[in-house]
């Protein structure tokens, strides 16, 4: 993981730009080069989803500029990690600190299976469910349905993670 970039100070940003924390949106109060005062603040980054805006030269993730705009803090090596998993909506609300292992707990199901935590047994046909807290491998049972390993799979997961157990 690359190290973040500081950020500008709460001041800067505040003299630079507004937010509405309700839509998430951020635009610019003074013009800037190209960039006229009105203007959104941020271009999708279409390969990982997050919107990057340029303040003084020098491109930021948006939701970091937000999470130092609103509480003046710098996040510095945590990750600002989007409660809704869509990357783009940076309303306050949505927005929540933590660490690289709580961002993966929040991550989307991926493979064959919708849902997170979950594969199929191709020999016996049976759903397995699993859950790698810390980088320990602890088997939840196997199920005849992906639906009951799934199930298995959320409780294990909200005691394991709390509030950034994602189950899909």
């Amino acid at each position: 993981m690359t190290k973040a970039l500081p950020l500008p100070s709460q001041e800067r940003l505040k003299e630079l730009i507004e937010y509405n924390p309700v839509t998430g949106v951020c635009k610019r109060i003074i013009d800037s080069g190209n960039r006229k005062a009105g203007d959104k603040i941020g271009c999708l980054q279409k390969q990982k989803g997050y919107l990057t805006g340029s303040i003084d030269g020098q491109n930021y993730q948006v939701h970091r500029l937000i999470w130092m705009y609103w509480y003046g803090v710098d996040p510095g090596s945590k990750q600002v990690d989007h409660k809704n998993k869509i990357r783009s909506d940076n309303w306050i609300e949505n927005l929540r600190l933590g660490t690289n292992q709580q961002n993966l707990y929040n991550m989307s199901a991926s493979g064959e299976v919708p849902y997170k935590g979950v594969t199929l047994c191709k020999r016996t046909g049976l759903y397995i469910a699993r859950i790698l807290p810390s980088g320990k491998n602890i088997s939840l049972g196997r199920y005849k349905t992906a639906e009951e390993a799934s199930e298995a799979y959320m409780k294990a997961a909200k005691q394991f993670y709390g509030e950034y157990a994602c189950s899909t």
